[in-house]
């Protein structure tokens, strides 16, 4: 951003928007990862309420209807991305132990037995 300052307010604009562009397409693919797995309606219901939500709280944070404390916003989503990182990481651990590749989900010991 600084160095975006220092070129000018097209540069300014221009980061908004690729940093924008960036998150949409981040959302895009999770909708659709989850749109394509999903055998209900439930991903869209999902992604028809947080949109709503999203555009109902931008447009109330513009018009100066809520005011928000930015620091206490950002340390709780930061811990809650945090939590969703720990998830998604424990899903990819369990997905790479099924398919064998880490060791972990077949190799129980059973009583009397020992490792080789």
């Amino acid at each position: 951003m600084g160095q975006a300052l220092e070129i000018g307010s097209r540069a300014v604009v221009l980061l908004a928007f690729l940093a924008v562009f960036r998150e949409g397409i981040e959302t895009a693919f999770i909708v659709y990862a989850s749109a394509a797995t999903a055998t209900t309606a439930t991903p869209f219901v999902g992604v028809l309420l947080g949109l709503g939500s999203a555009v109902l709280l931008g447009f109330a944070i513009y018009r100066g209807a809520v005011k928000i404390n930015l620091g206490v916003f950002f340390k709780w989503t930061g811990a809650l991305l945090v939590l969703v990182a720990a998830g998604i990481f424990a899903y990819g651990f369990h997905d790479l132990q099924e398919a064998n590749l880490l060791p972990g989900l077949h190799t129980r010991r059973t009583a009397g037995t020992a490792y080789c």
